[in-house]
Formats: C-alpha cells, structure tokens, sequence
C-alpha cells in the first residue's frame, strides 16, 4: 500500500542548528551535485527554478555574494545549488530568486550645532575639540529643501554634519540579524513523523504487524454463503451453517448446505413463534450424521411458528 508523502521534493526549511534534516540539503553553500545521485531534485529544479549556466552563476554570485539560481554545473553530468546567505523578502512569481540589493533614495545630509529655521541660517558657535566624520563637512547645509548656510562659520567645527545617507559610495547598512541555515528537500524519502523511531523498533513493529496478520489469515473467512440457509468457512477449517424449517411443521430434516468432513458438530435450535401461538412447545435433534439432523416439535405449535437452527464444526 503506497503511503501518503508528507514532504516534496523543493520543499524549503529553516533551521537553526548545524545539523542538516536527513533528506535535506543546505543553499548555504552552493553545492555542487551530481545529477544522477540528485535526479529528483535536477528534475525539480528544471521544472520549477531558474535555472542558468554555470559562468552566469559565479557572476551574479560574485556581484551579489549570494544566488538564488540553480547553475547547469557542467552541462552533463552536475548542477549546482543556489547559494542564499542574504536576506530573503517576497517578490513576484516572475522575479523568484532574483537579487535585490538595498537602495536608499532619500539621499541628504544631517547637522549638530546652534542653528535657527531648521534649513536657513546656522548660528556661530565655535567647538573647538570636535572632530568631523569622513565625508562630512561644517560650511553646508543641504536639507530637503537645499538650502546652505548663508555665512561660512568662523571655526571648524562650529558644524557638524553626518555622513551621506543612501549615497551608492557608502557601504549599505546590515541590520542586526541571526543566522539560520536554508535548506531544500532534495527526496521523498526520509519522512518525518510525530514521534521518530530507530530502524530496530520499525523492524520489530512491522515483524508483529506481520504476525497478528498471520495469525488472523488462519481463521479468517475465506468463502461463504450468506443467504437464509447459508455457511461461512475459514481457512482454519471452521465450519458454520444456519437456517430455518417450515412453518408450522412439527417433525422433519435439516439438511446442511455443506457436508461436515470431522466429528463432533453441534445443532442449536430456537424456536420462532411470531403471534406467540404455540403452546408448551420443546424442539430437540432426534439424529445427526455429517449432511443432516432430525428433529421434533413437541406440543401445539403455531401454523407460523418455526425453528432457526445453528449448526458448528470442522469442514
């Protein structure tokens, strides 16, 4: 019987540890695989990736020190994995794995000193032991609105401004971050379960599954006949009869369905008095041989009253 998967090939995992999940692979490295060993995934990647050459790859993971892309390897026998060690934000279908670097158009500049009407006129105030940042300079001002100082002040450092805020010379700020592992289902094996269980306790588990079914196939019913005077017969040889007499009639035969090959078998009778007409009645088997048993009625019984008799042994 075909089980259920529970993960598919392409599936994404983040994980924290170092440890991969068994049948998983990381996209911190860009691994290098072999198409045959990995076929499965090859065969996901080319379905449902962006998949590129091999000198593309280096290149963009070059300029961008990440690639979402598969890579061709080398065009035959490997490929390569996508090597993600960026931050991840969602985008469109059509621009999946493709890398976005961070862009800051609001480009301008900030002050600290004395100053009056935010982007007019800075006072005069001399701080003689500060020190400017790289880039920045105290004789202009240009805010959203581009205005400049309108005098030169008379001291460095009487201004100070910050360093250039978005300018594509300035290395892009990092926010503070945690690294996990990305890693892809590269199989469907490897299932995992509510509760892991080793190879030993699967084997042991499946030899008893093995032997209650065993056990049950040997008394099961393996044919049967299911009508008013029917049989069931199983494989350990069982044998069960049952069916009725005709209303009304005191004294008469029952014939088995199937003739019982090995004594003893046994006949059960109970009487069927639908209007509770009868009066002091009492049924027995006055004979029974392997294909049939006699009985008797004894007292009044009723025109519709009749016997359900049940009859067990061995075939």
């Amino acid at each position: 019987m075909a089980s259920v998967a529970v993960g598919k090939v392409g599936d994404l995992k983040l994980i924290l540890g170092n440890v991969i999940p068994v049948g998983f692979l990381s996209l911190g490295e860009g691994t290098l695989l072999n198409r045959t060993e990995y076929a499965a995934l090859w065969t996901w990647a080319q379905a449902n990736a962006r998949v590129i050459s091999e000198s593309a790859w280096q290149s963009e993971l070059t300029a961008n020190g990440s690639c979402g892309a598969f890579s061709t390897g080398n065009g035959s026998t490997t490929f390569r994995l996508p090597k993600i060690q960026t931050l991840m934000k969602a985008a469109a279908k059509s621009a999946a794995s493709t890398f976005n670097k961070a862009v800051y158009n609001n480009k301008h500049y900030h002050g600290m000193g004395p100053m009056w009407d935010n982007n007019g006129k800075w006072g005069r105030l001399a701080y003689s032991t500060s020190s400017y940042p790289s880039g920045a300079t105290g004789y202009y001002w240009n805010g959203r609105g581009g205005h400049s100082t309108y005098d030169t002040p008379p001291n460095d450092g009487s201004i100070i401004t910050s360093l250039n805020m978005g300018d594509s010379n300035t290395a892009v700020p990092v926010p503070a971050s945690v690294n996990m592992v990305l890693c892809i289902r590269y199989t469907e094996e490897y299932q995992e379960t509510a509760v892991a269980v080793s190879t030993a306790a699967a084997y042991a588990a499946v030899s008893n599954m093995t032997d209650v079914l065993n056990e049950a196939q040997a008394s099961y019913l393996t044919a049967s006949n299911l009508s008013n005077t029917g049989w069931q017969l199983y494989e350990s040889g069982e044998l069960e009869q049952w069916g009725t007499t005709e209303p009304g009639v005191s004294k008469g035969s029952i014939v088995f369905p199937i003739a019982f090959n090995e004594a003893p078998y046994t006949v059960n009778l109970t009487v069927v008095d639908p209007l509770n007409a009868s009066k002091n009645i009492q049924a027995r088997i006055t004979n029974i041989t392997d294909t049939m048993a006699e009985y008797v009625i004894e007292g009044e019984l009723a025109s519709d009253a009749y016997l359900m008799w049940y009859c067990h042994g061995k075939n």
